[in-house]
């Protein structure tokens, strides 16, 4: 994976435009699903990802809430299999 900066520095994007946190293979999505569908908080999720900084998870839910067409635009491309 070739990462493309964004503004938010723990945010980096995939050749195919997916946002992953920077130095892992984490989706930001991911996370921000287990967020608002799960209903884990920050602190859960840094429990879960204990490989993760609380501040790469702000970073992450941050850019979810951000970029809902972004985040769409990933749930399309993941029921396309592509």
């Amino acid at each position: 994976m070739q990462p493309h900066p964004t503004d938010e520095t723990d945010i980096v994007l995939d050749e195919r435009g997916l946002a992953y946190l920077r130095g892992s293979r984490l989706r930001v999505r991911q996370l921000g699903i287990e967020h608002t569908r799960d209903g884990l908080s920050a602190h859960e999720l840094r429990w879960r990802y204990p490989d993760l900084t609380l501040e790469q998870i702000m970073a992450a839910l941050s850019f979810f809430r951000n970029h809902a067409r972004r985040m769409a635009y990933e749930a399309i491309l993941e029921q396309s299999g592509r």
